[in-house]
């Protein structure tokens, strides 16, 4: 089954950059999130510079001037990222898909509503 097919929600592609900072908490300690990719009322694509094992718990942070946001998760897939051209790895070494925990349905829709002028072709 592909990664595509398990998503509830058509995920949205970031066209710009946000204007907020999101973290990304493991086991109590808190990363950087490199990049964002795509976003979903249901999840979230990322890029990271760790290696997540699928089936982890996260918690996604968002704080923007006039909102902070936690949201509950888990790591969907994780891969390593790699230029095409060269094939080496990349300068934002992985990709994750993450999927928001369906109790927080309403901070995964404050989250989407915050980014939707960031997202491509959103309508």
């Amino acid at each position: 089954m592909s990664t595509h097919e398990r998503r509830q929600h058509e995920r949205k592609r970031v066209a710009g950059e946000i204007l907020g900072e999101f973290q990304i908490t493991i086991d109590g300690k808190t990363y950087p999130i490199l990049d964002v990719k795509d976003v979903s009322i249901s999840g979230v694509g990322i890029a990271f510079a760790h290696k997540v094992e699928a089936n982890t718990n996260i918690r996604l942070n968002f704080n923007a001037a006039d909102l902070k946001l936690a949201i509950n998760g888990r790591v969907a897939w994780c891969i390593e990222n790699r230029d095409p051209l060269h094939d080496v790895p990349a300068t934002d070494a992985f990709k994750m898909g993450i999927e928001f925990d369906a109790k927080t349905a309403d901070h995964n829709c404050l989250l989407f509503m915050a980014v939707r002028k960031y997202l491509d072709d959103f309508e």
